[in-house]
C-alpha cells in the first residue's frame, strides 16, 4: 500500500491577486489576440453577423486553444456536426433549467432573438 505525501494547502488567492496574474498571463501569452478574434467571432456568429457558423467559429477558437490536438486532425464536416450538436445539447439545458425569472431589459432582449 502507498501513501500519497501530504501536500501543503495553497492559499487562496485573493482577488487583487487575480488581478494581477490575469494581467501578467495577458502580457505574456502571445495567443491572446487571437482568443479575442476567435471569441468576436463567436459572439458574431451567434447573432447572425457572420458568414461563419457557430461550430465553425468555435473550432477557430478551439484549433487556437489546442493547435497541437487539431495539427494532424482535419476540422471536417463530421468534426463540426458533432460540435453543432453539443452547442444545441447545451442550449436545451440550459433553457430547460430551473432559474429565477429575470425580468431586465437585456433578459427581454434576448428572450426576443430566441
Amino acid at each position: 500500500m502507498t501513501t500519497e505525501p501530504i501536500r501543503p494547502r495553497m492559499p487562496i488567492p485573493t482577488i487583487s491577486q487575480l488581478e494581477e496574474a490575469h494581467r501578467t498571463f495577458c502580457q505574456h501569452e502571445p495567443r491572446d489576440l487571437f482568443y479575442r478574434a476567435a471569441r468576436d467571432l463567436i459572439e458574431r456568429a451567434r447573432h447572425g453577423d457572420s458568414t461563419l457558423s457557430l461550430p465553425e467559429a468555435l473550432a477557430v477558437l478551439l484549433l487556437t486553444w489546442n493547435r497541437a490536438f487539431y495539427r494532424f486532425r482535419k476540422l471536417a464536416e463530421p468534426h463540426l456536426t458533432e460540435l453543432e450538436r453539443l452547442l444545441t445539447c447545451h442550449i436545451i439545458v440550459r433553457l430547460l433549467k430551473p432559474s429565477k425569472p429575470d425580468l431586465s431589459l437585456a433578459s427581454k432582449k434576448k428572450m426576443r432573438r430566441l
